[in-house]
């Protein structure tokens, strides 16, 4: 399958042709929220153009200088998605953000993460409470432990 389509056939890793053509993405529309520039080259696993590089090799005197900043297009979406889904079902089950809010969060989370760990160790694939794959119960309480360092960082200054 295709980084744009998860039900596409075509064993490329990279968007096959046919999902971007079946897309909106040549009809000069936005994907994902991105909006698409003329100086774009091909479409990335992120599901929107790639930017051109900085240099122009081609001579059409176009060039778009942003080496330094950060390469979004890089992220794994379905990790992303699958962090999503696990966020989901605890807000389901127990409230939005109420993550946020649980005492001795840290030390909760990184437990939760590494009995995740274990059972993916083990060969256990998905969680029998959620359904979901333990790599995504485990991304997520990575996450969690982000945000808390994060939010430490913040406090200090």
């Amino acid at each position: 399958m295709c980084m744009y389509n998860e039900y596409c056939t075509n064993d490329d890793p990279e968007v096959c042709e046919s999902c971007v053509n079946a897309s909106n993405f040549d009809k000069g529309k936005s994907i994902m929220g991105m909006p698409q520039e003329a100086n774009t080259k091909r479409v990335s696993r992120a599901g929107y153009t790639e930017r051109a590089p900085e240099t122009d090799k081609l001579g059409t005197g176009a060039a778009k200088h942003d080496a330094d900043k950060t390469k979004w297009h890089l992220l794994p979406w379905r990790v992303i998605e699958g962090v999503a889904k696990v966020m989901t079902f605890g807000a389901n089950k127990y409230s939005e953000n109420g993550w946020k809010k649980l005492a001795a969060a840290e030390d909760r989370y990184f437990s939760a993460m590494m009995r995740h760990k274990m059972l993916m160790d083990a060969g256990e694939y998905t969680d029998p409470d959620s359904g979901l794959p333990h790599w995504a119960h485990f991304a997520c309480n990575a996450v969690f432990l982000g945000y808390f360092a994060l939010k430490k960082e913040e406090n200090k200054g």
